[in-house]
């Protein structure tokens, strides 16, 4: 079963300062880690909470980051578990990803 965190927002109308940045890279860093680790269990409940995790990042980095960066981290996610048929059609029906 994965491990979920709550976190709440607070909405910020300036530019964040080099510590709330380290902060974010922080949690970015462990959210990616969390969807390697649901992806390698292989079952169902952890492909879900994978792709939960990976539409959360998608627009995290869409609103605090560049999409392109999304893009980059997501193309070296993929590399690994693009074998995985189930996850990458979770993937595919939530918009991330489009099979080839």
């Amino acid at each position: 079963m994965s491990e979920y965190q709550y976190l709440e927002f607070l909405a910020v109308d300036r530019p964040l300062t080099a510590r709330e940045m380290d902060h974010l890279r922080g949690i970015s860093t462990r959210a990616w880690k969390s969807a390697h680790e649901d992806a390698n269990k292989g079952h169902a409940h952890a492909y879900d909470a994978a792709c939960r995790q990976l539409i959360d990042l998608r627009d995290a980095y869409s609103q605090h980051a560049t999409l392109a960066v999304f893009q980059k981290e997501f193309q070296k996610y993929m590399a690994e578990h693009s074998r995985r048929r189930a996850l990458v059609q979770r993937l595919v029906n939530a918009g991330l990803w489009r099979d080839k």
